[in-house]
C-alpha cells in the first residue's frame, strides 16, 4: 500500500475479521492434517519498521506486462518468520496463519501472510484479505464468509460428489494417501527464484470460461 496504514486500526480490524474466520486461529489436532481444533490459539502478528522506502522494496516487481523472475529473498523481509510453519509438519503447536505488518521510511505499508495450504488455498486467502480490508474501512464483510462443509460418507468415496452450489468434493478412501496434483513438479518449482507471469482480465476470463 502506498499509504502508511494505521497499525492499531489494522490489528483491531484483524481481530474482527478473524472472528469470522475461526479456523485460522486454531491448530492441527493430534492426527494432522485431517482436522483442525478450533481452540482460539491465535494468529501471531509481527510489527516491523523497515529503513528502506516502499519504492526500493518493490523495485524487483515488473512494471510492464512481461514475465519477470527474481530471487525470493527480495520479498522475504516482508513476510512472517517461516519457522515452525514451513515446512508444514502438521505440528499441533504451530500456527495455521501468521502475519507481518511492515511500515516503510517515507510512507507505505506491506502486509505479508503465511498460511498452511492444508487449511486454505489462494482464493480463500485472497477473500480473507478482502474481508480484512472491509473491516479496516468499517464495511460489512462481502461476500459473507461461508464455512459450510458437506458430510462425505465413506460409501461415496469412489466418485466426486457434486454439491448443490456446484462445489466439487473428492472423497479419499480411509487409509488412502492423497497426492496433490502439483507434487510431481515441486522439485522443479521449489527453488530460490520467483516467477511472475502477468495475466490481464481478458486472458483470465478466457481461462475461466474454458
Amino acid at each position: 500500500y502506498g499509504d502508511t496504514l494505521d497499525t492499531p486500526r489494522l490489528l483491531d480490524s484483524l481481530r474482527t475479521t478473524l472472528a469470522s474466520h475461526p479456523v485460522f486461529c486454531g491448530r492441527y489436532n493430534a492426527s494432522p492434517p485431517t482436522a483442525v481444533d478450533l481452540n482460539n490459539a491465535g494468529v501471531p502478528v509481527q510489527i516491523s519498521i523497515h529503513p528502506s522506502t516502499l519504492s526500493e522494496a518493490v523495485a524487483h516487481l515488473p512494471t510492464s506486462g512481461e514475465a519477470s523472475v527474481f530471487l525470493r529473498t527480495a520479498h522475504e523481509p516482508f513476510v512472517p518468520t517461516k519457522e515452525p510453519m514451513d515446512p508444514d509438519q502438521g505440528s499441533t503447536e504451530a500456527p495455521l496463519m501468521s502475519i507481518k505488518i511492515t511500515t516503510f521510511a517515507g510512507g507505505g505499508t506491506a502486509i505479508g501472510i503465511l498460511a498452511q495450504h492444508c487449511v486454505v488455498d489462494a482464493e480463500a486467502q485472497i477473500l480473507f484479505m478482502r474481508h480484512w480490508a472491509c473491516a479496516y474501512r468499517g464495511l460489512p464483510l462481502l461476500p459473507p464468509p461461508v464455512h459450510a462443509r458437506c458430510y462425505v460418507d465413506k460409501a461415496a468415496a469412489d466418485a466426486p460428489i457434486e454439491r448443490p452450489d456446484g462445489f466439487r468434493v473428492h472423497a479419499i478412501k480411509p487409509g488412502e494417501q492423497h497426492m496433490p496434483e502439483f507434487v510431481g513438479v515441486m522439485p522443479q518449482i521449489n527453488g530460490p527464484s520467483v516467477c511472475i507471469v502477468p495475466l490481464d482480465g481478458e486472458a483470465l476470463a478466457t481461462l475461466k470460461a474454458e
